[in-house]
């Protein structure tokens, strides 16, 4: 899944596409992709001009920046700014 306020898959990447509000441009177009891996999931700045702040449980929270990777538990929350945070969970049903 790409996500930011107008995501564009590169050339060559297959990938969902989710959209959200960046009234200020805080977030970038293409902004952090994420990828199920092995129970986990992988979060990728896409070279976003601000970063992703990655708070995860139980530790200090993590300045992703310029196509950095970290592989993240589910219940970690993701801040793109402009108040835009998501939360990785475990999809119901």
């Amino acid at each position: 899944m790409l996500v930011g306020r107008s995501p564009q898959p590169p050339g060559g990447m297959t990938a969902g596409t989710m959209r959200v509000p960046s009234p200020h441009h805080d977030i970038s177009r293409s902004h952090v992709h994420l990828e199920p891996k092995d129970g986990q999931i992988l979060v990728t700045d896409m070279n976003s001009t601000n970063g992703t702040i990655i708070y995860m449980p139980n530790a200090n929270p993590l300045r992703l920046e310029n196509g950095q990777s970290i592989l993240v538990p589910v219940g970690t929350t993701l801040d793109l700014g402009d108040g835009e945070q998501i939360n990785l969970s475990v999809p119901l049903g």
